[in-house]
């Protein structure tokens, strides 16, 4: 028998974090019980986790603010170094990217 490779959340699963199972499995039920209440929170399940569009939608949910809070990071690093120019052209379009993240 193999022994499972070191992971990210390897630490966890250690004697010191099993404090975190007596939090998160009443939360876990609560929430299992609350997305099988009827037939709406079913479905709105089955859309968070896109099964109508056979691919989970998680992703492309995150990746979108992920970017815009990139991009402005980018941009105010540019109009920090644009305004020591006395130049600060970036600023706008940053603050665009977070309104958009």
């Amino acid at each position: 028998m193999t022994r499972q490779g070191w992971t990210v959340t390897s630490p966890l699963e250690s004697e010191r974090f099993a404090w975190l199972d007596t939090i998160s499995v009443p939360v876990q039920k609560g929430w299992h019980a609350l997305f099988r209440a009827n037939k709406g929170t079913m479905y709105a399940k089955n859309a968070l986790n896109g099964v109508p569009w056979r691919h989970r939608v998680h992703p492309a949910i995150i990746i979108w603010p992920l970017g815009a809070w990139t991009t402005a990071a980018l941009l105010d690093t540019l109009d920090g170094i644009a305004s020591r120019n006395g130049n600060s052209q970036f600023r706008a379009s940053a603050d665009a990217a977070v309104a958009f993240g």
